[in-house]
């Protein structure tokens, strides 16, 4: 999910008259498209099928931390920027003052079920925060009716679980759903104007299939697929005008990945394989469009990483967005993207710090994205 996808949840949110005599609207919610993965943003936005990045759970909940794990991430990212004119933004400026943060922490855990068949369960508990600082936008300038808004904060939580049965450690079928509250603040620019605020409930549901094609000494190669179905909204309430829609944005995505680790080596007191080379390729549209919106959005990218002794990590991928919204007005996002990440494994500790840059529509600046990662196994 690219950050367009929050541009185009912002005109979703604010592209009607949201005065009494235009009481039916749509609201986006844009913190839901904000993925906490900066890692697989340097990969084309891939993830749904990778199972080496506890974040990628965003994609796919069935994704779950490793066995023994507890971990911690921070993410941050400006938003929004270079935004045109005809957005009806009253000041193009402020869109450096528009900005999105993260906070995600995670354990995963083992049974022994005894035999040939292995059980692991885990989860995640993630604070998503987008806010749109000084910036306005105008409902609609050349209407009597219009009033400016200030977008003002979103806010979502992210409850994520997930468990995963093995067949000799080389099967592995994984399940997992997420339970993700959002409210959204609206603010206006005149005293005594009321402006919308909206709460609602989102569910993900994910399944993931992975398993060894080759296994030796010296050689693991291993092949995952992965299914997901994200943002089905049980409930919307509007705490101001009647009718008023929440708009998410529910998607079908689905993943392949293949991961190859090489010998494996002492290091700083820890095994670890001396290369790592992940392949992953995600497909993702939207599976319900609501009147009022009339937005669709497909997706797909392809994209790799090359690890050395979990110290260096570079990343390239591709991706095609497209995002259809009304009748006319189309953006899309193809282009190459970028990462890197500097990490450091010692003994049970573990810290990674992590770098992408993600293309945006014609007209946008390219998004740059900051995220920190720490482990601990016990």
């Amino acid at each position: 999910m690219r950050v367009f996808f929050a541009i185009s949840a912002l005109c979703l949110a604010v592209g009607a008259a949201l005065s009494p005599a235009a009481a039916q609207s749509t609201f986006g919610t844009g913190v839901l498209v904000l993925s906490p993965a900066v890692r697989s943003y340097g990969m084309g936005g891939t993830g749904a099928a990778d199972t080496a990045d506890p974040l990628n759970a965003f994609y796919n909940p069935a994704v779950v931390p490793g066995t023994g794990e507890v971990f911690f991430a921070g993410i941050y990212s400006p938003l929004l920027r270079g935004l045109p004119y005809d957005f009806h933004v009253h000041d193009p400026a402020d869109m450096d003052d528009v900005r999105g943060a993260q906070a995600v922490v995670g354990a995963g855990f083992s049974f022994d079920a005894g035999g040939a068949i292995g059980l692991r369960a885990g989860g995640s508990i993630a604070y998503s925060r987008l806010d749109y600082g000084d910036f306005f936008y105008d409902s609609c300038p050349f209407c009597l009716w219009s009033i400016p808004y200030r977008p003002g904060l979103q806010q979502a939580l992210n409850l994520t679980a997930g468990g995963e049965a093995s067949y000799r450690e080389r099967v592995r079928l994984g399940f997992g759903f997420a339970v993700k509250p959002v409210w959204y603040r609206q603010e206006s620019r005149f005293d005594g104007e009321p402006a919308p605020t909206v709460s609602g409930v989102a569910f993900d549901l994910g399944f993931l299939l992975s398993g060894d094609l080759l296994k030796t000494s010296d050689l693991r190669l291993s092949a995952s697929a992965g299914f997901s179905i994200l943002n089905m909204e049980i409930e919307a309430d509007n705490h101001h005008y009647r009718d008023l829609e929440m708009y998410f944005p529910k998607k079908y995505r689905a993943g392949f990945g293949l991961r190859l680790e090489g010998p494996r080596t002492a290091f700083l007191g820890k095994e670890l394989p001396i290369g790592t080379l992940t392949v992953n390729l995600d497909s993702s549209s939207e599976w319900e469009v609501t009147e009022l919106a009339r937005a669709n959005g497909d997706y797909w990218g392809v994209g790799m990483e090359a690890a050395v002794l979990d110290l260096l990590f570079v990343r390239f991928g591709y991706l095609d967005e497209r995002l259809s919204y009304s009748e006319n007005r189309e953006y899309d996002a193809a282009d190459y993207t970028v990462g890197v990440g500097i990490g450091l494994t010692a003994k049970a500790f573990r810290v990674r710090l992590d770098y992408a840059t993600v293309p945006q529509p014609a007209g946008l600046e390219n998004a740059d994205k900051f995220g920190v990662t720490c482990g601990v196994n016990f």
